[in-house]
C-alpha cells in the first residue's frame, strides 16, 4: 500500500496526523518495528527528504536506531550510533535535552560536518532535531532534514516535538517490552535447561506449567493435567507453607524435606523448595523438587557407621583403656620414664577415642528422643576445671594456656555431668587446635537469667560469615581449614547435648581475632529435687 503524504495544516488536520501516528505507534511493541513505524511517520508529516531516530539505554548509551533515505531505511553500525551522538546537532540534544531548530546547517557550529555538506554536492540543509522524553527519561533522539535551508518552520518544531512525546511513551514502552521478552526467555532457557524438577502453579496449587525434567518422569507425566493440584504430588509442610501458603507472600522461599508421590507404592524422596515468581504481572508459585536419594542413602550408611562404631569399637576399646590401666599400676613408680611418657601418651589417645564413641552414641540416642537420664547436682566451675584438665596435654604441645574467667557466684545445675564436661573438652579442643601457639584459650562463666553461660574464646582464624550458621550439622567441616582431621561430629554432639539440657549453642566472632563458642545450661530449680 503506497503511503500517503502529509502537510502540515490546520489544528484539526494536525490533531488528525498525531492521532493516525499514534495509532501507528502503538500497533507494534516490538522496538525494531517501532522505530521504523515512528521515523517514516514523522518524515512524511513534515515532508522531510530524510531522518534518523536513535534509541538510548538507561546509561544514554545508543541501543538501537532506524534511518531512512529518500524513502527507504538503510543500515547502521553501533560505531555510527556513537559518533552521531558524541558529535553535531544529536550530541547536542542529548546533553541539553531540548528541541532544536536549525534553518541553515551552513551556519550553524552544532552541525557536525560531512563530505556530503559540500558546496558541490548537497551543499547546507535544514534540520529538525528533538529529545524523545518518557517518564522523565531520555530514551531517544529524532532528527529529520531537508535538502532546502528554511524549509522548516517553528510551527513544524513544535509538531515534531508533539511526535516525539507520542514517540518517546512509544519507545520507552516498546524498551521495557523487550526487557521483559528477553528476561523471560533467560528464565524460560533456565526453567527448561534444569535437570531438578520445576512446578509452576496458581496460587491454588493448581499445575499451570512444568519443565522437561518433570515430562521425563513417566509416573508423574501420566497424571498431570491443568487440573492437577501440586498437592496431590507431595506431601505438603504447611507448618512452614502456612494455610492457604500465606507464608510464601512474607519470604522468598522455604525449603522442606517431603516425599514426591509417582504411584500408590513408589514415592521418591526429595527436597523442596519453594517461592513467588512473577510471570508477566501475573504472580505464581515456583516449586523446585529436587531427588535426594543419594543423600538419604548416605545419611543411611552414616547411621550405620555409627552403629558400628559403637557395638564393635567401644566392647574392645574398654578392654584396651582397661589394660592400660592395669599396666600402669604393675610397672611400679620406678619404672623408666620415656614408657610411663608412652603409657601416658596410649592412655590419653584412647580416652579420647572413647570419648568420640560415647559421643556418637550419645548423638544416636538423643537423636531418637531418649532423654538425659544420668542428671545430677554439679557445680559449673568444676566441671570447667575438669575439662581443662584433660584438655591440659593437648595444649601443652603448643604452649597453650587456659585462663578461666568467673562472674560473680555461680548457681548448681542439674546436667549429666560427664556429658557437659565432654561438651567443653570438644570446645577447648577445638580452640587449641585453630590456635595459634603460645596464645590463650579463655573460658568465662557467668549467670544470667536463670542459666549459666559457658563461652569458650581462641585466636585462632575465626568462621567464615556463610558458615556460621552449619558448623553445628553433622560431618561438616570448614572449608578454609579442612586440613584439619576429624569427622565433622564434635559440634554436633555439643548441640544435641546442650539442646537435650534445655539450653542452647551458638558461635560467633570476635572483633579482633578468632571465635567464641557459647552455650547456657538453665539453673537447677529450688523445687526441683535431684534424680
Amino acid at each position: 500500500m503506497k503511503s500517503e503524504r502529509f502537510s502540515i495544516g490546520d489544528d484539526n488536520h494536525n490533531l488528525a496526523l498525531l492521532s493516525d501516528i499514534n495509532r501507528e505507534l502503538t500497533q507494534d511493541l516490538s522496538l525494531k518495528q517501532t522505530l521504523e513505524n515512528t521515523l517514516k511517520k514523522s518524515v512524511e508529516a513534515i515532508n522531510g527528504e530524510r531522518g534518523a531516530i536513535i534509541t538510548l539505554d538507561e546509561k544514554h548509551e545508543p541501543m538501537d536506531a532506524a534511518i531512512i533515505y529518500q524513502g527507504k531505511f538503510i543500515n547502521h553500525t553501533t560505531r555510527q550510533l556513537h559518533n552521531t551522538l558524541s558529535q553535531g546537532l544529536a550530541g547536542w540534544v542529548l546533553q541539553e535535552e531540548k528541541a532544536v531548530l536549525v534553518p541553515d546547517t551552513s551556519k550553524d557550529e552544532r552541525w557536525h560536518r560531512r563530505p556530503d555538506d559540500a558546496i558541490n554536492r548537497t551543499g547546507a540543509k535544514c534540520a529538525i532535531c528533538v529529545p524523545l522524553i518518557s517518564h522523565k527519561e531520555l530514551v531517544g533522539v529524532l532528527t529529520i532534514v531537508h535538502s532546502k535551508p528554511g524549509f522548516f518552520t517553528e510551527r513544524q518544531l513544535n509538531f515534531v516535538q508533539d511526535i516525539g512525546n507520542l514517540a518517546g511513551v512509544a519507545v520507552y514502552n516498546a524498551r521495557l517490552y523487550t526487557r521483559l521478552e528477553h528476561a523471560q526467555q533467560r528464565y524460560q532457557t533456565l526453567f527448561e535447561a534444569s535437570n531438578d524438577m520445576l512446578f509452576i502453579t496458581d496460587w491454588d496449587g493448581r499445575v499451570i506449567e512444568v519443565n522437561r525434567a518433570v515430562e521425563r518422569v513417566a509416573d508423574i507425566r501420566l497424571h498431570l493435567s491443568h487440573e492437577t493440584s501440586i498437592m496431590e504430588i507431595h506431601k505438603p509442610d504447611y507448618s512452614r507453607l502456612g494455610a492457604g501458603f500465606s507464608k510464601l507472600k512474607k519470604v522468598d522461599f522455604v525449603i522442606y524435606e517431603s516425599e514426591l508421590v509417582l504411584s500408590k507404592t513408589n514415592k521418591l524422596p526429595v527436597e523442596v523448595k519453594v517461592g513467588q515468581v512473577t510471570l508477566g504481572k501475573q504472580s505464581y508459585l515456583q516449586w523446585i523438587i529436587r531427588d535426594i536419594t543419594e543423600r538419604k542413602q548416605m545419611e543411611n550408611i552414616q547411621e550405620d557407621l555409627m552403629t558400628m562404631v559403637y557395638h564393635d569399637i567401644r566392647s574392645p576399646l574398654s578392654n584396651v583403656v582397661s589394660s592400660l590401666d592395669i599396666l600402669a599400676h604393675q610397672l611400679g613408680k620406678d619404672e623408666d620414664e620415656s614408657v610411663k611418657t608412652i603409657l601416658s601418651v596410649a592412655h590419653r589417645s584412647t580416652e579420647r577415642v572413647m570419648r568420640l564413641v560415647n559421643s556418637l552414641l550419645d548423638i544416636r540416642r538423643i537423636e531418637e528422643g531418649e532423654s538425659i537420664v544420668h542428671s545430677d547436682i554439679n557445680s559449673p566451675k568444676n566441671i570447667v576445671k575438669d575439662a581443662i584438665e584433660i584438655s591440659r596435654q593437648m595444649a601443652a604441645v603448643k604452649h597453650i594456656t587456659f585462663e578461666i574467667h568467673c562472674q560473680g557466684r555461680l548457681s548448681d545445675i542439674m546436667v549429666d555431668g560427664e556429658m557437659i564436661r565432654r561438651v567443653l573438652i570438644n570446645l577447648l579442643e577445638n580452640a587449641v587446635k585453630f590456635s595459634p601457639s603460645k596464645t590463650k584459650v579463655i573460658i568465662n562463666l557467668k549467670e544470667d537469667i536463670g542459666a549459666i553461660v559457658f563461652s569458650v574464646e581462641d585466636s585462632g582464624p575465626g568462621i567464615p560469615e556463610d558458615q556460621l550458621e552449619n558448623v553445628f550439622n553433622k560431618f561438616m567441616r570448614l572449608k578454609s581449614v579442612s586440613s584439619m582431621h576429624g569427622f565433622g561430629l564434635g559440634l554436633a554432639f555439643c548441640k544435641l547435648a546442650v539442646e537435650a539440657h534445655g539450653g542452647r549453642i551458638w558461635v560467633e566472632n570476635k572483633v579482633d581475632k578468632g571465635a567464641r563458642f557459647l552455650f547456657t545450661i538453665p539453673i537447677m530449680r529450688e523445687s526441683e529435687p535431684p534424680s
